[in-house]
């Protein structure tokens, strides 16, 4: 939940940026943060990575799927009394309307009330009989597209399923698997839903007896070669990029035409390498593109990519593992999970705010040192400091005036605490406060 609070209580603990020789470097203008088994994950192979609306961090493991708050995981599992689910090898994640997370493993789908934190009955759904397959079924990925739809991919089937304003299945529409040519990858595009079936790429088109067709996408994207294999897709205005087991393509749907970029160790401006497990795109444009041997962004003004691996250096500070095999992206952070290192995370410094801290007038018991638990920013600029046994502070960032707020006993209006574990900014402006053991809302 607290996610900027994270990004900047690391920096203020210590957090070191990641040194590269090229200072205008992409990734030399972030810092890093490893999460792994030894900060509570289930598991240090992850699967997926995403944020819900309420602003916490799920994790998919080969062991378990874990929701991050900031500071510990709730695990999720099979052998969980509460939080129980099928299939501990947890393939893919997905927020729908209703605010329902789906979740597909190896052992099917389960449906968890983002609200409450507990499983859903899959009778919620509705045509329970109909879909008693799909959910028992192998589940690589889940995806919601634009209209509602919630579109599966099972080991040996495709399914679209149109929801209606509660989330109940009014239609749904599925498409077999060939033997030699199963779904391996979908996305949105203009237009519809493209999949990667085998070495080609389709349209999805729904027709009479709820079935799905494919239609090719273009005849100008063809197979590479006969082992070919999509693994993501990723739409990006007028281009698709395409990745595969044999390098990213990006393919120009103005002029119907493909690019194949090539890959190199040691060479400036290439891949790091050719098997491409995922792309997504940042809040400022930049396509990031991960590897089973490093992370990738992509130049547009040079159409080039620079790559960081990892440093065996110990003094650096960069990523725990090459094996990258999903990617999420807030804003212009950077999850990354990997195959045996955990999350990388990749946030931006906020060094300037921070070095004014020192700047607060601390109003602790003589010889005590702050003890700050939370930071963040609202959308005035202002910044917000929680801290433990001292209360919460507002600077203004003009005039650098201090505010305290102080647990006062028997007012209705001071703070409930002088404890405070986090804060947030929500979409409408306001501060919520947590103290250890209570919470406020406060108006700003």
């Amino acid at each position: 939940m607290r996610l900027l609070l994270l990004t900047l209580c690391i920096i203020l603990l210590g957090g070191n940026s990641l040194r590269l020789e090229a200072k205008k470097h992409f990734f030399s203008n972030y810092n890093f943060c490893h999460i792994t088994e030894e900060a509570g994950l289930p598991n240090n192979s992850v699967t997926a990575v995403m944020k819900d609306s309420f602003g916490y961090i799920w994790v998919a493991t080969q062991d378990g799927l874990a929701r991050y708050d900031g500071y510990r995981f709730l695990s999720y599992g099979v052998k969980e009394p509460l939080y129980r689910l099928k299939g501990n090898y947890v393939y893919t994640l997905c927020e729908d309307r209703q605010k329902r997370l789906w979740v597909g493993s190896d052992a099917g789908l389960d449906l968890i009330d983002l609200q409450t934190g507990l499983s859903l009955p899959a009778s919620d759904l509705g045509a329970v009989s109909e879909l008693s397959s799909l959910f028992n079924s192998f589940v690589r990925s889940v995806v919601q597209t634009t209209d509602g739809n919630i579109w599966v991919v099972t080991d040996k089937m495709l399914w679209c399923l149109e929801l209606d304003s509660s989330g109940v299945v009014t239609a749904f529409y599925r498409m077999q698997a060939e033997a030699d040519e199963s779904v391996s990858a979908i996305a949105e595009i203009e237009g519809g839903l493209c999949a990667g079936v085998g070495n080609c790429i389709y349209r999805i088109v729904k027709e009479g007896g709820n079935k799905l067709r494919k239609q090719q996408l273009s005849d100008a994207i063809v197979p590479f070669s006969d082992d070919w294999r999509i693994s993501c897709l990723q739409a990006d205005g007028d281009f698709l990029w395409i990745g595969s087991n044999r390098g990213l393509f990006r393919y120009y749907r103005q002029t119907k035409t493909m690019k194949r970029y090539r890959y190199s160790s040691h060479r400036e401006g290439m891949l790091s390498q050719a098997y491409i497990t995922d792309m997504k795109l940042t809040s400022d444009g930049s396509l990031v593109v991960s590897t089973f041997n490093g992370l990738n962004v992509y130049d547009r003004e040079s159409d080039t990519f620079s790559f960081i691996r990892r440093v065996e250096d110990s003094e650096e500070r960069g990523l725990n593992s090459n094996i990258i095999v999903c990617l999420f992206t807030d804003g212009q952070d950077i999850w990354a999970g990997t195959q045996d290192g955990g999350v990388n995370l990749l946030y931006l410094s906020r060094r300037l705010e921070v070095a004014r801290l020192g700047d607060i007038p601390w109003k602790l018991s003589a010889g005590r040192t702050p003890q700050i638990s939370a930071v963040t920013e609202d959308k005035k600029g202002n910044l917000w400091i929680g801290t433990i046994e001292g209360g919460l502070y507002q600077m203004n960032p003009e005039t650098e005036a201090v505010q305290h707020y102080a647990f006062t006993p028997h007012s209705s209006t001071s703070i409930l605490s002088n404890n405070v574990n986090g804060i947030l900014i929500d979409s409408d402006n306001h501060l919520w406060v947590y103290t250890w053991g209570l919470e406020l809302v406060s108006w700003i």
